[in-house]
């Protein structure tokens, strides 16, 4: 079967509105086609069956791209993040990756960015360790890699025993007794050296 493209409506350099003939309406980015040359969207081409559903789906990982932008325009995420968001809006698994890796290839997704932009965040309101920190990237799906280097830049300019005073007055204030606050202090990230170290300071 064949079909033809009635109309073209150029979006961007890479991006149109294409109308078939068979009526069919897809906005696609020509990135995402595999079998269909980018040079064959124009009015008048004529598309074989394979064409046409290697059009439909850059149309669909179009329609994953947007709705992957609109998450990103609000805030950073992670590409774990953003899939999750994805699926539960029921686009394909298959849309999303191709989505998600034209979004990382043309910076507008960056795990490493993301990460960053949690820890300056979360620092804000949380005073945490290292392997706090560094589950909670994992947890939102950075690889750890690039967690780690993420948290190594982040205590380059911070002195992780002030961090822990500043936590353990914290558990002061809040009531907790002096036999619980090395495991509190564990939770919150902090290693048993330092925590050991720092309660003989202080006695």
């Amino acid at each position: 079967m064949e079909y033809e493209i009635i109309s073209a409506k150029a979006l961007s350099a890479t991006s149109a509105e294409c109308r078939f003939s068979n009526n069919a309406l897809f906005y696609l980015r020509t990135d995402y086609l595999v079998q269909t040359p980018a040079d064959m969207i124009y009015a008048g081409s004529i598309l074989d069956q394979d064409q046409f559903d290697d059009c439909m789906q850059a149309g669909l990982a179009y329609a994953a791209e947007r709705c992957a932008m609109e998450y990103l325009n609000r805030s950073e995420h992670s590409r774990s993040q953003l899939y999750a968001k994805m699926t539960k809006k029921e686009h394909s698994q298959e849309s999303c990756n191709q989505a998600l890796d034209y979004l990382e290839d043309c910076g507008f997704l960056d795990d490493g960015r993301f990460a960053k932009a949690f820890l300056r965040n979360r620092s804000i309101s949380h005073t945490e360790g290292r392997s706090r920190l560094l589950s909670e990237l994992m947890q939102r799906g950075v690889k750890k890699q690039t967690a780690q280097e993420a948290v190594e830049e982040f205590f380059a300019d911070k002195d992780e025993n002030e961090l822990l005073d500043k936590a353990a007055k914290k558990l002061v204030r809040t009531g907790k007794k002096p036999e619980a606050m090395h495991a509190a202090l564990i939770r919150l990230g902090f290693s048993s050296k330092a925590i050991s170290e720092y309660f003989k300071e202080k006695s």
